[in-house]
């Protein structure tokens, strides 16, 4: 098995979530390299495998714009992340210089419930600037590479700030001053949720520090979806920001862990390894490690619903779709599809003796020029991601080319257990 040359830490983290409002149903954008799709190859359209794991994911009918596109080292982010790491960490040893030097344990204590509440404050600035982020992703007025580097300077902020919270508790500890452990706990899990694996593997990838990867980035009004196809692994997260309330519910670890069951059946029917449930007044996070891969899943007290996953998949534990396929000029292409935004398996042999044939790849959405995602190697085979809309696959040996086209199919997506969407 071949697949797109990346690679990630698996981080457990958490993207952002943000308040909800109406709004009218808007046109979905698609930005995709790809390639022409000839008259004759008809589109597949498959449901899911009953088997499929539920994700998160936003209707298709509320998906304004989506892309599938490759990101590479890029100097500006690059030395934009390195300076905001600088100043954040600069800041918090401000916090801790400023503190130990108080005169008095009065002032001590003062000093500490203010940068306190100064984290606190940030969260408000942090689910603005991702708001904006999307709103504007979604309108067309930033592009995925723009979208990626704004939500990966979110990232890396909540992640310095977490840092930050954890030095003014241990002050706070060591200085016998009592902050309140339910607001505590509330601003951990606020902050990881600004926080996801594929943004910061997108960091990773624009500093230079991996391989250039193909990134799927799907949005609605205030949700967004982002995807990777990372070495041997699928890396997953979302949010729907509709389902986002922010007050405390009436629940508690037993309901959230009845809430992630109903959400997610196909996984409570694998065996398990281990189930950790987190939570506070205004947030649960449940931990899920399965035969399958992991699932971290944020739920919403209020709301009784999954407002924020990540997902980590094992290429291999993929529920596929049947193939398409199609021969010419002496090969043989199978296209095993998933889901918008999932994995997608690229098979290609010899249509006389069956032996894998090593090929150029390009994906492309019906009606555009072709991309290349790159090549089926020894194996015959490559993983990349699925896009949004009816997409063609081209491989080409030579002077010999072969084409499938395909539709991604419908989204094996989590519904809502007291909400609509």
């Amino acid at each position: 098995m071949r697949a797109l040359p990346v690679l990630v830490a698996a981080l457990l983290a958490l993207s952002s979530v943000v308040g909800a409002t109406a709004v009218a149903t808007p046109t979905p954008r698609t930005d995709t390299l790809g390639a022409l799709a000839s008259p004759d190859e008809r589109p597949q359209t498959e449901r899911p495998p009953t088997d499929t794991v539920h994700v998160l994911d936003i209707p298709a009918e509320s998906v304004t714009r989506t892309s599938v596109q490759s990101h590479h080292v890029d100097l500006g982010p690059s030395l934009a992340f390195a300076a905001n790491r600088s100043r954040n960490r600069l800041q918090t040893h401000a916090v801790v210089e400023r503190t130990e030097s108080a005169d008095t344990a009065a002032e001590r204590s003062r000093r500490i419930r203010r940068a306190f509440a100064r984290v606190e404050s940030r969260v408000a600035a942090l689910r603005d600037a991702q708001r904006a982020a999307i709103t504007a992703y979604g309108a067309g007025d930033l592009t995925p590479r723009e979208l990626l580097i704004r939500l990966a300077t979110i990232d890396r902020t909540a992640r310095d700030l977490d840092v930050r919270r954890q030095r003014i508790e241990r002050l706070a500890s060591s200085s016998d001053v009592a902050l309140d452990s339910g607001r505590l706990r509330s601003l951990e899990l606020a902050l990881q949720a600004f926080t996801g694996p594929v943004r910061a593997h997108a960091a990773d990838v624009l500093r230079g520090e991996r391989s250039p990867t193909r990134f799927y980035v799907a949005s609605g009004t205030e949700d967004v979806v982002l995807s990777a196809v990372v070495g041997d692994t699928y890396v997953r997260e979302a949010f729907r920001g509709e389902f986002r309330d922010g007050t405390a519910g009436p629940i508690g670890y037993e309901q959230a862990v009845r809430i992630a069951a109903d959400s997610y059946p196909v996984i409570w029917n694998l065996t398990r390894s281990s189930t950790q449930v987190v939570g506070s007044g205004q947030t649960y996070y449940v931990h899920v490690s399965h035969e399958r891969g992991e699932l971290a899943a944020f739920i919403d007290p209020a709301t009784r619903s999954v407002f924020r996953e990540s997902q980590w998949r094992p290429l291999e534990t993929m529920a596929l779709r049947p193939g398409a396929t199609n021969a010419k000029d002496g090969l043989r292409l199978t296209v095993n599809a998933t889901y918008p935004g999932g994995p997608v398996r690229i098979r290609l042999v010899d249509a006389a003796t069956g032996d894998p044939a090593d090929a150029n790849v390009t994906v492309a959405p019906a009606e555009q020029d072709g991309g290349l995602v790159g090549r089926t190697g020894g194996d015959g085979d490559l993983w990349t991601l699925t896009p949004g809309s009816e997409f063609t696959v081209t491989a080409t040996r030579g002077d010999s080319a072969v084409r499938v086209t395909v539709s991604p199919g419908d989204r094996p997506r989590v519904h809502p257990v007291n909400a609509t969407g």
